[in-house]
């Protein structure tokens, strides 16, 4: 997103609310490996299961 945009680290970082220390972090993981996707604990927005019992 940094380099692909063109938008300096501190301004993306800042838009998505992070750090530029894990703005940074994440980059460096994907340079490494590019095909991985990113594993988290985030919401990913999905469905929470409930249990009623």
């Amino acid at each position: 997103m940094v380099s692909e945009s063109g938008k300096p680290a501190s301004q993306v970082a800042r838009e998505l609310g992070v750090s530029q220390k894990t703005l940074y972090g994440w980059m460096s993981k994907f340079k490494e490996d590019p095909s991985t996707p990113f594993v988290g604990s985030g919401n990913h927005g999905g469905h929470h299961v409930h249990s009623d019992g």
